[in-house]
């Protein structure tokens, strides 16, 4: 990808997404009179996601102004696995929303969800805990063998260095099959609660007439349809950084050597998400509607 097509796409990408998550935080820390606030463990999802979002928009900022080097090629990769694992816990706390939501809409019936819509609270942060605690461990686990790899080719030559690069590529291997196994199981709870809250849903409205449809359905509707888009960004998302890493990381290809598309594919997730929220979320959607309606009336 040409440095111009990326600044040109990434630029309005990470501006759009820095006034988002401006206006996500206001929303969720302040409130407006007489509103709702959000519910525990909603805020905190919420807040994961956007933390992690915006912290993503400095490091692309941060990497369209210095550019690529050849001079930064371990502080490119280190910086790599701390993108891969920021947007890797943005993605699995999506998938603890999807969870959360299934808990709130379908009606209990087995022992399990009787005790998940129970303990949805401790389920959800024992996850999210999980999640912070495997992939930044993966990650500093990644870090330490890229340091410790240039070390180490220094020091040894002939076929000992072949043979310490080959038991270095053996752990980026073994961290790498974990970590893909780990995605993709989160990926099938996350199947598994959509369909399952798109089933009832389903079969629920079937037995209302559509001009008889309360507000809290169509907002349960609408926050289920925002969990399928998300899933599909989530599968897109996960696609392309397993791929990234297992041709960088194992195979050593050149391919995308400035990481633009490894950026780019980023940058879109995050945008995606952004928007996702935007119109999932009834706290978000009703004050930019509100605020809309404001900067539209100051006008005439």
């Amino acid at each position: 990808m040409e440095d111009s097509i990326f600044l040109g796409l990434n630029g309005p990408l990470c501006l759009i997404c820095a006034v988002v998550n401006m206006f996500f935080i206001f929303c969720l820390f302040f409130q407006r009179n007489g509103s709702k606030g959000v519910k525990q463990p909603l805020k905190t999802l919420l807040l994961v996601i956007v933390v992690c979002t915006a912290i993503l928009q400095i490091f692309f900022v941060q990497n369209m102004v210095m550019g690529s080097s050849s001079s930064y090629t371990t502080y490119y990769r280190i910086l790599h696995i701390i993108l891969k694992d920021l947007v890797e816990i943005s993605m699995t706390t999506t998938v603890w929303l999807n969870v959360f939501y299934f808990s709130q809409i379908v009606p209990a019936k087995r022992a399990f969800f009787v005790w998940l819509k129970a303990n949805i609270k401790v389920f959800t942060y024992g996850a999210l805990v999980f999640d912070w605690a495997f992939l930044i461990s993966n990650g500093l686990l990644d870090i330490f063998l890229i340091l410790e790899l240039p070390q180490n080719a220094s020091n040894i030559t002939g076929n000992s260095t072949d043979t310490d690069t080959q038991v270095n590529d053996n752990f980026f291997l073994a961290i790498f099959v974990v970590e893909l196994l780990y995605l993709f199981l989160c990926l099938a709870v996350m199947m598994v609660s959509g369909c399952a809250t798109v089933s009832y849903l389903w079969c629920h409205m079937k037995n209302v007439k559509s001009n008889k449809l309360s507000s809290s359905l169509k907002s349960q509707a609408r926050v289920t349809i925002t969990g399928i888009v998300q899933t599909v960004l989530y599968s897109l998302c996960n696609a392309w950084i397993m791929a990234y890493m297992l041709k960088s990381v194992l195979l050593h290809s050149e391919f995308d050597r400035k990481s633009h598309i490894f950026y780019t594919i980023i940058s879109l997730y995050s945008f995606g998400t952004s928007i996702n929220l935007t119109i999932g979320q009834s706290l978000f959607r009703k004050t930019a509607v509100e605020l809309w309606h404001k900067v539209s009336h100051s006008r005439r």
